[in-house]
């Protein structure tokens, strides 16, 4: 699954839960919780700047969070 349709269904899934995220923030934690299976729990700072600097660039927004607005 393409990192798109991830973010997608994440949205999609917890729209269903009456859990409602914007595009940056679903995508920042999908991006999260793979970094931490990848590295086995040991999530730093360094991963924080990593994930919220590709977001920026991305989304061309400050640090993601529940207040952001999708960008199109």
């Amino acid at each position: 699954m393409e990192q798109n349709e991830k973010v997608n269904a994440m949205v999609s899934a917890l729209a269903l839960q009456q859990i409602n995220v914007n595009h940056v923030v679903a995508e920042a934690i999908i991006l999260t919780y793979e970094k931490i299976n990848e590295i086995g729990g040991e999530f730093s700072l360094n991963h924080i700047r990593e994930i919220q600097m590709g977001l920026m660039e991305k989304y061309n927004v400050g640090a993601p969070d529940a207040n952001v607005q999708e960008q199109a």
